[in-house]
This record gives C-alpha cells, structure tokens and sequence, in this order.
C-alpha cells in the first residue's frame, strides 16, 4: 500500500506567499510614512531660522492729550528665530504723515504744519508657541527720526528710546500671518508717542 505524505512544499509556498503579502503590504505604507514624517519636520523647522516680510497698518500719535491718527504706515520686517520661543528681530517704519495742528497746543502749530517720523528698531521678541498659532511679546530699542514742516521750515528731530510691542500670528508652514501692536517715542521740541497697529505676512527661508 503506498504511503501519502503532506504535501509540504505547498504549505511552505502558501506559508511564504501569506508572509509575502503581508511584507509587500507594510513596504507599501513606508514611503506613506515617510512622507509624512518629512512633512510633519518641514513644517515645525518653518518655524525656526531666517524669515522676512512687510506690513501695513495705521499709526496713532499722541501728546499731551492730543491725538490724530496718521495716513496708513508700513513697516519692513526681517529677522532670526533662534528657537520656538525667542527671535531676533529688525524692523523699518514708515509711520505716515499727520497734520501738527492736531498735536501742538491752540496757537502753537497751524493747518498745513507736518510730521513725517520713520524708524529703525532692533527688538528681542519671546514667543508662547502653539501648532498653529504664536503669542508673543518684544522689547528693545529704537531711533525715531522725524522730519517736520512748520511755516515753511523743515525741522527735524532724532531720538533713540526704548520701543515695545505685543502680538499674535499664525504660521502655515513658511508663511506665517501676523497682527501686532507697537509703541515708540520721538521729541520734536516736545516729547511725542506714536503707536502703531498693523497685520503683515512673514515668510521663513529654510
């Protein structure tokens, strides 16, 4: 009588071709995975390094309880952040132009009299950084030059103060969207405060 054996060589096939599956399986989902490990480290190292960008928004003076609000100002920004929770930062300002009649004492300064200051400022800017959404405050130093026409004559004034500022901005990547608000002293015969509103767009250079 003969002897039948298990066809072993079939169940090691089937054994093989199920492990095959599955391995065949897992490989496909790798490149998945790295993809999105790739994507998900592009977007946190967005936050960090050199970034620049530019805003626009108004500016509001003030002395001695007197107060306009300007033509819209812009600014320049650029920049490094060295971690999630600190930047180094350089600004431009264009604060616009208000009429000194809305500023000086009655008598002191007529229609037509203006005020022009623009900035530059170096600022040390601390972050509570969230997934999307950054709040953050900076303190530093600026040079507010001035440049008035009173009469006819051009007067001028320079003064370096310290400047602040607090904000919000939400990144998306490298582009990042922000609103803050900011303050700066300049004198021009009197001591004046121009604080200045604005949104602008950051984009950082990996």
């Amino acid at each position: 009588m003969a002897t039948h054996f298990p066809d072993c060589s079939r169940a090691y096939y089937r054994s093989e071709d199920s492990s095959s599956i599955r391995f065949g399986k897992r490989m496909r989902r790798v490149p998945t995975l790295l993809a999105l490990c790739l994507i998900s480290g592009a977007s946190h190292a967005a936050d960090n390094g050199f970034y620049a960008g530019a805003g626009i928004g108004y500016s509001d003076f003030t002395t001695s309880g007197h107060h306009t609000v300007s033509d819209v100002s812009y600014k320049l920004i650029s920049g490094f952040r060295l971690l999630d929770s600190l930047a180094l930062e350089v600004n431009y300002l264009d604060f616009g132009k208000t009429d000194l009649a809305e500023l000086c004492s009655p008598g002191l300064c007529g229609h037509g009299d203006t005020v022009e200051p623009t900035a530059f400022s170096g600022f040390a800017v601390g972050f509570l950084h969230f997934p999307v959404l950054d709040v953050f405050a900076k303190l530093g130093v600026a040079n507010v030059e001035a440049k008035a026409n009173v009469s006819g004559t051009s007067v001028k004034g320079d003064t370096t103060d310290v400047a602040w500022g607090a904000g919000v901005q939400a990144h998306f990547g490298s582009l990042a969207l922000r609103g803050e608000y900011e303050q700066y002293k300049y004198k021009l015969e009197i001591g004046h405060e121009v604080r200045m509103l604005s949104i602008g767009f950051l984009y950082t250079f990996l």
